[in-house]
């Protein structure tokens, strides 16, 4: 206040009027608290707006990247004997020894028929409707082919942009005419019996590949069950 004092007496001086007089000063110090509380109260109200705002934005963020209920694997269990819409009869067990290579099995001979010509267009028919669903496959197979099946679901291969091309279709006697499968008909009548090669049929595809190489060939043995026709195995 002292220093307030001399800075009016030297203005009286500077204006060559020692009797002019000026208003008190306010106290500035409580104009600086005044004035220091509205900025506090501007910074906080703004301070607590963007902090509303930024959370906001993070439970959004949180909320779009947050996991939904995990999706269940599909489970490709393969039917028990005489499990419903797969009467015993069509779908017996198959035989436990091996065929060609270690994953494979044998069909059980009972009810098996000796194919006939007219059978070709039904074999035919049954291969290239394989892969539309795990359900279809397992009617469409005899139950030797079943862990093929089921592999190739478990495993979800990618689609084929080009059909495949039959390029034979007939007696597993005649696998001399299908090139590349020379050696199925000895190796099934040694793995499985006389009565499962002279009774199986044959259907050889190709499918294409996209690139202009030299496709990938499969063969498919069937065999008609007291009028079913169902893939016993694939390779």
């Amino acid at each position: 206040m002292a220093h307030d004092i001399e800075a009016e007496d030297r203005i009286r001086e500077l204006m060559g009027d020692p009797g002019w007089s000026l208003p008190a000063w306010p106290d500035p110090c409580a104009r600086i608290r005044k004035t220091a509380r509205r900025q506090r109260l501007r910074i906080t109200t703004a301070t607590a707006g963007a902090s509303a705002v930024t959370a906001a934005v993070v439970v959004a963020t949180l909320a779009a990247f947050q996991p939904g209920p995990a999706a269940r694997p599909v489970a490709y269990g393969l039917p028990a004997v005489g499990a419903a819409g797969f009467p015993a009869s069509l779908y017996p067990a198959a035989n436990l020894q091996p065929v060609i290579r270690p994953a494979g099995r044998c069909p059980s001979p009972a009810g098996v028929e000796l194919p006939t010509a007219a059978i070709r267009t039904a074999t035919v028919a049954v291969v290239t409707s394989l892969g539309s669903s795990f359900r279809s496959d397992l009617r469409s197979s005899d139950r030797a082919y079943w862990p093929q099946v089921q592999s190739r679901w478990r495993s979800a291969p990618a689609p084929a942009s080009v059909p495949a091309r039959v390029t034979f279709a007939g007696p597993l006697s005649q696998a001399h005419a299908a090139s590349g499968v020379t050696s199925l008909a000895r190796a099934v009548r040694i793995s499985c019996g006389t009565l499962i090669a002279r009774d199986s049929w044959l259907v050889v595809t190709r499918q294409a590949a996209a690139d202009g190489k030299p496709g990938t060939q499969t063969a498919y043995l069937l065999l008609d069950r007291d009028g079913r026709v169902l893939v016993w195995h694939a390779r």
